[in-house]
Protein backbone atom coordinates (compact mmCIF):
# COMPACT_ATOMS: atom_id res chain seq x y z
CA UNK A 1 0.00 0.00 0.00
CA UNK A 2 1.31 4.01 -0.43
CA UNK A 3 2.97 6.02 2.27
CA UNK A 4 0.37 7.79 4.93
CA UNK A 5 0.67 11.23 4.79
CA UNK A 6 0.39 12.40 8.42
CA UNK A 7 -0.67 16.66 7.92
CA UNK A 8 -0.82 19.29 10.34
CA UNK A 9 -4.08 21.68 11.19
CA UNK A 10 -2.43 24.17 9.39
CA UNK A 11 -2.21 21.52 6.40
CA UNK A 12 -5.20 20.16 6.74
CA UNK A 13 -7.11 23.56 6.31
CA UNK A 14 -5.32 23.70 2.76
CA UNK A 15 -6.36 20.26 1.71
CA UNK A 16 -9.67 20.40 2.74
CA UNK A 17 -10.34 23.57 0.84
CA UNK A 18 -9.32 21.71 -2.25
CA UNK A 19 -12.61 19.70 -2.40
CA UNK A 20 -15.91 20.85 -2.61
CA UNK A 21 -18.63 18.32 -0.49
CA UNK A 22 -21.06 20.00 -2.97
CA UNK A 23 -19.89 18.62 -5.79
CA UNK A 24 -19.23 14.42 -4.37
CA UNK A 25 -21.44 11.70 -5.60
CA UNK A 26 -21.96 9.08 -2.89
CA UNK A 27 -22.06 5.74 -5.03
CA UNK A 28 -23.72 2.19 -3.85
CA UNK A 29 -25.19 -0.77 -4.68
CA UNK A 30 -26.77 -1.01 -1.29
CA UNK A 31 -30.02 0.40 -0.49
CA UNK A 32 -29.57 0.87 3.54
CA UNK A 33 -26.21 2.31 3.13
CA UNK A 34 -27.84 4.60 0.62
CA UNK A 35 -30.75 5.39 2.83
CA UNK A 36 -28.34 6.32 5.76
CA UNK A 37 -26.39 8.36 3.83
CA UNK A 38 -29.42 10.08 2.69
CA UNK A 39 -30.62 10.22 6.33
CA UNK A 40 -27.31 11.98 7.31
CA UNK A 41 -26.30 13.99 4.41
CA UNK A 42 -29.63 15.09 2.71
CA UNK A 43 -27.95 17.61 0.26
CA UNK A 44 -25.32 15.06 -1.03
CA UNK A 45 -25.46 13.32 -4.54
CA UNK A 46 -26.39 9.78 -4.90
CA UNK A 47 -26.28 7.72 -7.37
CA UNK A 48 -27.20 3.51 -7.20
CA UNK A 49 -23.90 2.08 -8.69
CA UNK A 50 -22.54 -1.35 -9.41
CA UNK A 51 -20.45 -2.93 -6.92
CA UNK A 52 -16.74 -2.37 -7.36
CA UNK A 53 -14.32 -5.43 -6.98
CA UNK A 54 -12.69 -5.00 -3.58
CA UNK A 55 -9.35 -6.27 -2.85
CA UNK A 56 -8.21 -8.70 -0.24
CA UNK A 57 -6.12 -6.91 2.10
CA UNK A 58 -6.64 -4.69 5.17
CA UNK A 59 -9.04 -1.89 5.87
CA UNK A 60 -7.36 0.54 4.77
CA UNK A 61 -6.06 -1.68 1.14
CA UNK A 62 -9.74 -2.22 0.20
CA UNK A 63 -10.80 1.12 1.03
CA UNK A 64 -7.98 3.02 -1.04
CA UNK A 65 -8.37 0.98 -3.96
CA UNK A 66 -11.99 0.72 -3.92
CA UNK A 67 -11.47 4.95 -4.13
CA UNK A 68 -9.35 4.78 -6.55
CA UNK A 69 -11.39 2.10 -8.89
CA UNK A 70 -14.39 4.76 -8.23
CA UNK A 71 -12.79 7.06 -9.95
CA UNK A 72 -12.31 11.56 -9.02
CA UNK A 73 -15.30 13.22 -7.05
CA UNK A 74 -16.44 9.75 -5.75
CA UNK A 75 -17.24 8.21 -2.39
CA UNK A 76 -17.45 4.88 -1.36
CA UNK A 77 -17.95 2.87 1.63
CA UNK A 78 -16.65 -0.18 3.08
CA UNK A 79 -17.74 -1.95 6.03
CA UNK A 80 -15.83 -5.19 7.97
CA UNK A 81 -15.70 -6.06 11.02
CA UNK A 82 -13.02 -7.29 13.73
CA UNK A 83 -13.24 -10.08 15.29
CA UNK A 84 -10.93 -10.57 18.18
CA UNK A 85 -8.60 -8.93 16.84
CA UNK A 86 -8.60 -10.01 13.20
CA UNK A 87 -10.06 -7.84 10.21
CA UNK A 88 -12.44 -9.78 8.52
CA UNK A 89 -12.92 -7.36 5.34
CA UNK A 90 -15.03 -10.01 3.55
CA UNK A 91 -17.33 -10.22 6.40
CA UNK A 92 -20.47 -10.66 4.08
CA UNK A 93 -18.99 -14.16 3.10
CA UNK A 94 -18.08 -15.20 6.62
CA UNK A 95 -20.72 -14.17 8.76
CA UNK A 96 -21.66 -17.61 9.78
CA UNK A 97 -18.11 -17.84 11.44
CA UNK A 98 -18.68 -15.39 14.08
CA UNK A 99 -19.36 -17.05 17.51
CA UNK A 100 -20.85 -16.49 20.66
CA UNK A 101 -18.37 -14.66 23.21
CA UNK A 102 -16.56 -12.82 20.30
CA UNK A 103 -15.56 -9.50 20.88
CA UNK A 104 -15.65 -7.42 17.79
CA UNK A 105 -15.61 -3.93 16.58
CA UNK A 106 -17.70 -2.44 13.46
CA UNK A 107 -15.67 -0.53 10.97
CA UNK A 108 -16.86 1.86 8.65
CA UNK A 109 -14.77 3.33 6.43
CA UNK A 110 -15.22 6.28 3.51
CA UNK A 111 -12.83 6.93 0.56
CA UNK A 112 -13.41 9.97 -1.22
CA UNK A 113 -10.81 10.58 -4.53
CA UNK A 114 -10.23 14.58 -5.52
CA UNK A 115 -8.13 13.53 -8.52
CA UNK A 116 -4.93 13.79 -6.50
CA UNK A 117 -5.27 11.95 -3.43
CA UNK A 118 -7.54 9.48 -1.29
CA UNK A 119 -9.40 11.06 2.07
CA UNK A 120 -10.35 8.35 4.44
CA UNK A 121 -12.78 9.00 6.71
CA UNK A 122 -13.33 6.11 9.82
CA UNK A 123 -16.12 5.09 12.50
CA UNK A 124 -16.00 2.30 14.65
CA UNK A 125 -18.47 0.85 17.23
CA UNK A 126 -17.33 -1.46 19.91
CA UNK A 127 -19.28 -4.90 20.83
CA UNK A 128 -19.62 -8.16 21.14
CA UNK A 129 -21.07 -11.35 18.98
CA UNK A 130 -24.44 -12.76 20.66
CA UNK A 131 -26.67 -15.41 19.79
CA UNK A 132 -29.12 -13.57 17.66
CA UNK A 133 -29.41 -15.33 14.19
CA UNK A 134 -32.09 -13.95 12.54
CA UNK A 135 -31.54 -11.10 10.22
CA UNK A 136 -28.80 -10.37 7.40
CA UNK A 137 -25.19 -10.48 7.81
CA UNK A 138 -23.40 -9.56 10.84
CA UNK A 139 -26.01 -7.16 12.04
CA UNK A 140 -28.42 -9.54 13.64
CA UNK A 141 -25.39 -10.98 15.73
CA UNK A 142 -23.62 -7.59 16.79
CA UNK A 143 -24.35 -6.41 20.11
CA UNK A 144 -22.88 -2.87 20.50
CA UNK A 145 -21.59 -2.72 24.28
CA UNK A 146 -23.66 -1.70 26.26
CA UNK A 147 -27.26 -2.49 24.79
CA UNK A 148 -28.86 -5.38 24.52
CA UNK A 149 -30.13 -5.91 21.29
CA UNK A 150 -28.27 -6.67 18.20
CA UNK A 151 -27.63 -3.72 15.63
CA UNK A 152 -30.16 -4.95 13.51
CA UNK A 153 -33.18 -4.82 16.00
CA UNK A 154 -31.96 -1.62 17.90
CA UNK A 155 -34.03 0.55 15.35
CA UNK A 156 -34.65 4.09 16.20
CA UNK A 157 -31.90 3.96 18.36
CA UNK A 158 -29.15 2.63 15.94
CA UNK A 159 -27.86 5.72 14.54
CA UNK A 160 -26.16 6.16 18.46
CA UNK A 161 -24.50 3.16 17.86
CA UNK A 162 -23.83 3.44 13.86
CA UNK A 163 -20.34 2.98 12.82
CA UNK A 164 -21.37 4.50 8.93
CA UNK A 165 -23.15 7.72 11.08
CA UNK A 166 -19.84 8.06 12.67
CA UNK A 167 -17.51 7.86 9.59
CA UNK A 168 -20.08 10.18 7.73
CA UNK A 169 -19.90 12.89 10.48
CA UNK A 170 -15.77 13.06 9.53
CA UNK A 171 -16.99 13.53 6.30
CA UNK A 172 -19.29 16.20 7.27
CA UNK A 173 -17.24 17.91 9.34
CA UNK A 174 -14.16 17.45 7.22
CA UNK A 175 -12.23 15.07 9.47
CA UNK A 176 -9.92 12.58 7.55
CA UNK A 177 -8.42 10.13 9.32
CA UNK A 178 -5.47 10.37 6.76
CA UNK A 179 -4.69 11.40 3.31
CA UNK A 180 -2.85 9.40 0.45
CA UNK A 181 -1.86 10.97 -2.49
CA UNK A 182 -2.70 8.76 -5.81
CA UNK A 183 0.87 8.87 -7.71
CA UNK A 184 2.36 7.30 -4.32
CA UNK A 185 0.19 4.32 -4.36
CA UNK A 186 1.03 1.19 -6.01
CA UNK A 187 -1.06 -0.93 -8.30
CA UNK A 188 -2.87 -3.67 -7.15
CA UNK A 189 -1.36 -6.88 -7.58
CA UNK A 190 -2.53 -9.39 -4.84
CA UNK A 191 -6.13 -11.40 -4.66
CA UNK A 192 -9.53 -9.93 -4.68
CA UNK A 193 -12.73 -10.62 -2.48
CA UNK A 194 -15.03 -13.07 -4.35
Amino acid sequence: MGKRIVITEEEKSFILESYNVDDAVFKSSNEFKIKDFKKHLPNLKIEKGEDLDEVMGTKDDVIIYKSIDAGSGVIVEDTILIVNGEEFVDIRWRADELEIGDKATWVVSLGYNDGDSIYVFRGSVNGRISSSTMGYGFGSKFFPDGINKPMDFIENDIHYYSARKIAIENFKNNRPLYVVKIDDIPAWTGKYQH
